[in-house]
């Protein structure tokens, strides 16, 4: 069942390669998009998922690494195909007032 309530038929189980990890996926040919589900990428990928207005970002949780990104268009993320989406090292930086 998708979020308005509809029961679309899984037709097929298989794995997919996203960020250059493995995550299991169903094969729903009626949907006209490629959807994930936020909690099942955190859970099989080991990440957190950092969402800004007009970007996502998945970094592992072991490292902080960046190991995938995406943009915001048109209303929803879109998420960078593998071969753009090379891990990129996070940094962080921070200052105080004294």
């Amino acid at each position: 069942m998708i979020a308005n309530g509809a029961r679309i038929p899984i037709e097929g189980v298989g794995n997919l390669k996203l960020f250059e990890k493995n995550s299991p996926a169903f094969y729903l040919p009626q949907f006209t998009s490629n959807l994930i589900s936020v909690k099942k990428a955190t859970i099989d990928l080991d990440c957190q998922v950092v969402f800004r207005p007009n970007e996502v970002e998945f970094q592992d949780l072991k490292t902080g690494r960046v190991i995938g990104r995406g943009d915001s268009r048109n209303q929803l993320y879109h998420l960078q195909t593998a071969k753009n989406s090379n891990p990129i090292d996070s940094i962080c930086l921070s200052s105080t007032a004294d």
